[in-house]
This record gives C-alpha cells, sequence and structure tokens, in this order.
C-alpha cells in the first residue's frame, strides 16, 4: 500500500477515535483545557459571531469540547473519511459535519473566519501544501499543529517516516523547523500577522507506533509538537515563542475532573 494521506480514507481506520467516546465530560473538558490550540481558538472565537472550520474532525473530537462548554458558534466540521463524518452527524445530528477532499473545496465555503485543525498536517506527504491550504481558507485567524525538528532536514519519503494506526499505514513527517519559520515568513498572507508558537519538546520516534528515521529516536534532535496560532488582524509582524508541556496535569483539578467523571458520567 502507499503510504499518503489518501490512506485516512480507509474503512479500518474508522474506530480510531472511538475511545474517547468513553471519557466523561469533566476529563474530556480537562484533557482539551491543557492543549495550547484549544486556549488560542478559544480566545478567537469567544463571545464572537464567527464561522470556524474544523479540519479533521475524527468522531466529532473538538465539537463534543465546544458542545460541553456551551459555544455558540457557526460551526462546520470537515473530514476526508466518510466513517468519521457519518459517526460525527450520528452523535451530533444537527451539526454541520462535511466530507470533503484533500484540496479542501468539496462542500465546503471558499473562506471562514478561523481554521482550527489538530493533529493533521503531520500526517500529509507535503505538511507545507497542506498548511498553505488552511491559511488560504482562514479571513481573521487559525490555529494548527505540527511536529518538528530542530536538527537535520526533513523527510519526506514516508516510507520511512510514517505511523501505523488501526491497521493502516500513514505519513508522519516532521518538519524541520527553520523550513517551517521560512514558509511563515515568506506567505505573503502573514506579513501582518501575530504568530505565536509553541514547542513541546518530546522523543517522537518510537511512541505512538510511528517508524520514524532513527535520529528522531534522540534528544540531541531536539523533536517538538509544535501548535501554531496566526492571527491575521494584528497591525504588525511578530512572532512569540513559548515552551509550555501540553500533557494531561494530574494535579487537583484532574482528581477532582476523574472522581465526578466516575459519579456523574456522561
Amino acid at each position: 500500500m502507499k503510504i499518503s494521506e489518501r490512506n485516512w480514507k480507509s474503512k479500518e481506520i474508522h474506530h480510531h477515535y472511538n475511545k474517547l467516546k468513553y471519557v466523561g465530560k469533566n476529563l474530556y473538558i480537562n484533557r482539551f483545557d491543557n492543549f495550547f490550540t484549544t486556549n488560542k481558538i478559544i480566545s478567537f472565537i469567544n463571545s464572537k459571531k464567527v464561522s470556524l472550520l474544523d479540519v479533521g474532525i475524527g468522531q466529532a473530537n473538538f465539537y463534543r469540547y465546544l458542545s460541553f462548554k456551551k459555544f455558540k458558534i457557526d460551526y462546520t466540521g470537515a473530514d476526508i473519511n466518510p466513517y468519521f463524518v457519518e459517526k460525527s452527524k450520528i452523535l451530533f445530528p444537527n451539526v454541520k459535519f462535511k466530507l470533503t477532499d484533500e484540496e479542501l473545496k468539496q462542500n465546503l465555503e471558499n473562506e471562514y473566519d478561523f481554521v482550527y485543525s489538530r493533529g493533521v498536517s503531520t500526517h500529509q506527504s507535503d505538511p507545507l501544501k497542506f498548511l498553505n491550504k488552511i491559511i488560504d481558507k482562514a479571513k481573521k485567524g487559525c490555529v494548527f499543529d505540527i511536529n518538528t525538528r530542530d536538527l537535520g532536514s526533513t523527510v519526506y519519503d514516508t516510507e520511512k517516516s510514517c505511523q501505523y494506526i488501526s491497521e493502516t499505514w500513514v505519513p508522519h513527517i516532521v518538519l524541520n523547523f527553520d523550513e517551517l519559520i521560512n514558509f511563515l515568513n515568506s506567505n505573503s498572507k502573514l506579513k501582518n500577522a501575530k504568530i505565536e508558537i509553541n514547542k513541546n519538546y518530546k522523543i517522537l520516534g518510537g511512541q505512538g507506533s510511528r517508524y520514524l528515521p532513527k535520529e528522531m529516536y534522540e534528544n540531541k534532535t531536539k523533536c517538538a509538537q509544535t501548535s501554531i496560532s496566526i492571527d491575521f488582524e494584528s497591525r504588525k509582524k511578530e512572532i512569540i515563542y513559548s515552551y509550555d508541556k501540553e500533557s494531561m496535569r494530574k494535579n487537583f483539578k484532574y482528581f477532582k475532573a476523574l472522581l465526578l467523571d466516575s459519579l456523574f458520567r456522561k
């Protein structure tokens, strides 16, 4: 099987996000609250009448969080996997979940106020081409993530940089961080944008059934889960860096959520 982003259309992968359905409300909120991407997209859409495109819905993963938080926005969720779209419609029958294509054109508008996409760009055979589509779809701002490496060139060979998910091979491209910055600086749409970047350093090789070049197993490569927020409406170009971890913190809030879920599971 040729390893490409189209493999996400596979029927075998349709149950990949099943386990999230069994996470109760409080733990689910706690999980998403820890993400840099969540906090940034919420800062964009909070108390505003805006349109939001969510690219890569899984089984309505992010919309479930929005529903728990009672956000009232013009939401559209899109995915290339028809099984994810069908399952999402069963969970939330009155929500706009759309089957789209790799170009993000099928069944979608030309633009939305904001675009959110988590856990998708790394699984493209050409992540920068995909990120261009995300940026093009957004009028006011966008939030996404991508796995990066500080040292070493990007390996675009999906036979060497891939992940085995639910009996299906999908790309897993780790982008050279300088290449990502050059891409952001060269995009004319971002000439006056405020760009916030959070790098969560971690070993990527061997985690989550990832099959990556051997240097991704070494600390010196400085691999990171890199999350990016772009505000197109800023008056001047600036790039802000942070290095916060995104793992679920097992603190008082976590154990409180765990207790509430055991008592009032929803």
